[in-house]
C-alpha cells in the first residue's frame, strides 16, 4: 500500500505525531487525510483495508475463550426443555449484554445501587483467568432445549447459524424470549422459506403466547394454502379444540382475501378430526359444523353428501339451517334420508316394510332380468364437471343416477355388482381439489348411494381397482403432492389400510386386475412419462418390476381381455413437452412377460383421459381429450382385439374427459 511508507516516515521524523487507522472509510479508498487537533498535534487518518479480518479475528478469539472457559465472568444456567435437567454454560457477560436484551435487563437488575457493573479481580501468580468464585450466575427463567442453547451461544460469538428446518420454532422462541433481534430475523426468514405443516401447532402457540401477530398471520395463511395436505397429516387430527376453532374462524379470508378454506373442505376436515376421537369430540364437532356457511355448498352436495352424515342428520339445529338452504328441495331430501335409513336397517337384519322388488332374488318380490350395461361416470368439460352416471341403451345414452358430487379424474370399480367411486377432483369446493371420499352405488332396487369410509389420503389422477372383495387405490396426486402410497379397502369390514407402496411416486398412470394380480404401468414420474410395468401380488404384499412398455405414456388406459392386457392411447410428457404416444396400442402377455405393438394409430379422436373398460370381449373407449386438453371429445368407440376392428358407437350427450367406464348388470 503506497501510503504506508509515507505514514512510517512521518512517525519517524516527528515522534509527536499520531497515526489513526480507521475502519470507517471505504475498503478501496486510498486517500490519506491530515488534520490538526485542538492541542496543535498533527494527526494522520488512514483507512484500514482489513477491518473484516480484525473483527473476524476478534470473534474467533472470543469464541475460543468461551469454549475453553477463559476469561468467562458469567455462568449461564437454563433448564433443558427436553430433558428437564439444568444446563450450565460459561460465557462473557459483555457479549450476552450486547446481544441479548433479556440478559442485559437481568444483569442490570442484579446490580446493587451505586455498583458500576465491574468487579475487582485479584490476579495471583502468572494466571490471568478469573476464578470461578468471581463468576456471576444468570438463571434463565424459561426452559430452552439444550441443543438450541448451544446453537444460540455459537451464533452470538460467531454470527454463524447452522439452522435445521425442524429447529426453527425452538430457535425462534429462544430469539424472541431472549430478545435477540438479529436471530429472530434469521428465523423469520427461515420460516418463510422452509415452512412445513409440522410448524403449525408450535408456531401458533408461540405467536399466541408472545403476541407475534405477523407470525401468527403468516402461519395461518400458509396452512390454509396447504389445507388439503394438512388434513392428510397426523398433525391435523392432533389439533386441540382451540386450534381447530382458529382454522374454522379464519377459513373465509380473514388472514388474506385470496386464501380461503372452501366450506366442503372444512366440513370434511371437521369430520376427520372428530372421527379420531369420537367420544370426546362429537359435541364440539357439531358446534364447529354450525359455523359453516351451507349456502356456499351446492345443493347436490348438500343433499347427496352433507346430510348423509350422522353428525348432521342427528342435529336439529344443523338440519334446520340446511333445510332453509335447500328450500323447495326439502321434501325430496327428507325422502332420500328416509330411504337411506331403511337401507341401513336392512343391512342390520331388520325387515323392510312393503314389497321390495329384487333383481337378484334377495327379496320377496319378483326377480327382474338384468343384462351387463356400459356406464360412464363423472368427467369434466373444461371447468364444468359432471355428476351424471350415463348408461348406453341401444343407440342412445341416458342418465340412470347422479354421483353425490361432481367429479373428474376419480377411480371407479365394481364388486358384487355394486359400483365404488373414490377420490378425484371436486369443484363443489373453491377451485379443483383432490378428495378422499368413497361412495357405493347399488343399482337395485332404488339406485341408492351410500357414503363409505374415506381413504387415508386425498387422491386424483390415480387408479382404483378391485380384487377378491378388496379395493385398491394406487398413487395419484393431491395438490402438488405426488403419492407412492397404496391403500386397500376391506369391503366387509369397511376399513382402509396401507399396503406395499409403489417404488416411485406417480400420477396419471393406468392399471388393471388380471388373474389374482394387480398391474400398474406408465404415468408421470418426476417430470417424465414412464415405461414402467409393475405387478403387485396382493397376498404376498410384494411388487415386481416386469418388462417395460415399448414407449412411455401417461393419461392412457389399460384393460384386460382374456389372457392379454391392452394399453391404449396416452401422451408422452417430457419436461413439459407433450406429444401423442408413438404406439397407439400395445399388448402385454402376462404369462410370458412380453409386449408387442398392435397399432401405431387408431381411429379414436382422443389421445388420452378417456373412460375405458371391457364388455363381451370388446374394449370401449369414451370421451377424452386431444392436443394437450385443448379439444374435448364426446365420441365413443369399441375395439375387437380378435378381429382388430373398430366400431363407432353413439356419442355421449356432452364432451367429457377424466370420466370412468364400468360395466354393471342393470335391469333390462
Amino acid at each position: 500500500m503506497g501510503s504506508v511508507p509515507c505514514c512510517r516516515s512521518v512517525c519517524e521524523t516527528d515522534p509527536g505525531h499520531k497515526v489513526t487507522m480507521g475502519g470507517g472509510a471505504s475498503k478501496n479508498s486510498k486517500r490519506v487525510s491530515n488534520r490538526t487537533d485542538v492541542n496543535g498535534e498533527k494527526t494522520l487518518s488512514m483507512p484500514f483495508a482489513n477491518t473484516k479480518e480484525h473483527v473476524s479475528a476478534m470473534l474467533q478469539s472470543l469464541s475460543s475463550f468461551q469454549r475453553n472457559n477463559e476469561f468467562c465472568d458469567l455462568k449461564l444456567q437454563v433448564v433443558d426443555k427436553e430433558t428437564r435437567q439444568q444446563k450450565t454454560c460459561f460465557v462473557h457477560k459483555c457479549i450476552l449484554a450486547a446481544c441479548s436484551g433479556y440478559c442485559k435487563e437481568k444483569l442490570e437488575a442484579d446490580k446493587q445501587p451505586g455498583e458500576s457493573g465491574t468487579k475487582e479481580v485479584i490476579l495471583s501468580g502468572t494466571s490471568n483467568q478469573i476464578t470461578k468464585d468471581n463468576q456471576l450466575i444468570l438463571s434463565i427463567e424459561f426452559p430452552i432445549p439444550g441443543r438450541i442453547v448451544d446453537l444460540v451461544i455459537k451464533y452470538l460469538y460467531t454470527a454463524d447459524l447452522d439452522l435445521k428446518v425442524k429447529d426453527i420454532p425452538d430457535v425462534l422462541e429462544a430469539a424472541v424470549r431472549l430478545k435477540i433481534p438479529s436471530l429472530k430475523k434469521h428465523c423469520v426468514w427461515g420460516l418463510h422459506n422452509g415452512y412445513i405443516i409440522d410448524f403449525f401447532r408450535p408456531i401458533l402457540q408461540l405467536s399466541e403466547e408472545l403476541e407475534l401477530t405477523d407470525i401468527r398471520e403468516f402461519v395461518l395463511r400458509r396452512t390454509i394454502e396447504k389445507f388439503d395436505d394438512f388434513v392428510d397429516s397426523i398433525i391435523f387430527v392432533q389439533l386441540t379444540e382451540k386450534e381447530i376453532q382458529i382454522l374454522v374462524d379464519n377459513r373465509r379470508g380473514c388472514v388474506s382475501d385470496g386464501v380461503v378454506i372452501p366450506e366442503v373442505e372444512m366440513f370434511n376436515g371437521i369430520l376427520k378430526w372428530e372421527k379420531h376421537n369420537h367420544k370426546e369430540r362429537e359435541e364440539y364437532a357439531r358446534q364447529l359444523l354450525r359455523h359453516l356457511h351451507y349456502h356456499k355448498i351446492p345443493k347436490t352436495t348438500l343433499s347427496g353428501y352433507v346430510i348423509t352424515h350422522e353428525l348432521v342428520s342427528g342435529d336439529k339445529q344443523l338440519m334446520t339451517s340446511i333445510e332453509e338452504v335447500l328450500g323447495a328441495d326439502k321434501k325430496k331430501i327428507l325422502q332420500r334420508l328416509r330411504q337411506r335409513t331403511l337401507s341401513q336397517g336392512h343391512e342390520d337384519g331388520n325387515e323392510l316394510n312393503g314389497d321390495i322388488m329384487s333383481s337378484n332374488g334377495s327379496g320377496d318380490g319378483p326377480v327382474f332380468p338384468t343384462q351387463p350395461c356400459l356406464l360412464v361416470c363423472g368427467g369434466r368439460l373444461f371447468d364444468q364437471m359432471s355428476a351424471q352416471v350415463l348408461q348406453l341403451s341401444g343407440n342412445s345414452w341416458h342418465e340412470v343416477s347422479r354421483i353425490p358430487t361432481v367429479l373428474s379424474h376419480h377411480g371407479a370399480t365394481v364388486i358384487d355388482n355394486s359400483l365404488y367411486i373414490a377420490g378425484g377432483e371436486d369443484t363443489t369446493i373453491s377451485g379443483c381439489h383432490s378428495i378422499p371420499n368413497l361412495w357405493k352405488y347399488d343399482p337395485h332396487p332404488r339406485h341408492e348411494w351410500t357414503m363409505q369410509p374415506d381413504m387415508n389420503h386425498s387422491r386424483s389422477y390415480f387408479h382404483l381397482d378391485s380384487l377378491n372383495d378388496y379395493l385398491f387405490a394406487f398413487g395419484g396426486k393431491s395438490g402438488k403432492i405426488v403419492r407412492s402410497s397404496v391403500e386397500k379397502f376391506n369391503v366387509a369390514a369397511k376399513k382402509w389400510e396401507f399396503v406395499a407402496s409403489l417404488k416411485t411416486p406417480r400420477h396419471s398412470h393406468a392399471g388393471c386386475a388380471h388373474k389374482n394380480m394387480l398391474y400398474v404401468n406408465g404415468g408421470i414420474v418426476g417430470k417424465h412419462s414412464s415405461v414402467d410395468m409393475l405387478r403387485l401380488d396382493a397376498i404376498a404384499n410384494h411388487w415386481t418390476t416386469m418388462s417395460p412398455m415399448r414407449c412411455a405414456r401417461s393419461r392412457h388406459s389399460m384393460t384386460p381381455v382374456r389372457d392379454r392386457i391392452y394399453v391404449i392411447g396416452g401422451e408422452d410428457d417430457s419436461l413439459g413437452v407433450t406429444r401423442s404416444s408413438s404406439i397407439a396400442i400395445e399388448c402385454y402377455t402376462p404369462e410370458y412377460d412380453q409386449w408387442h405393438s398392435v397399432a401405431l394409430k387408431i381411429p379414436v379422436q382422443s389421445d388420452g383421459e378417456f373412460g375405458c373398460t371391457e364388455l363381451d370381449g370388446h374394449i370401449f373407449v369414451a370421451g377424452g381429450c386431444k392436443s394437450q386438453l385443448a379439444e374435448h371429445r364426446a365420441e365413443v368407440s369399441s375395439y375387437d382385439p380378435e378381429e382388430d376392428r373398430w366400431e363407432v358407437k353413439p356419442k355421449l350427450p356432452r364432451r367429457l374427459r377424466g370420466s370412468t367406464c364400468v360395466v354393471l348388470n342393470m335391469i333390462a
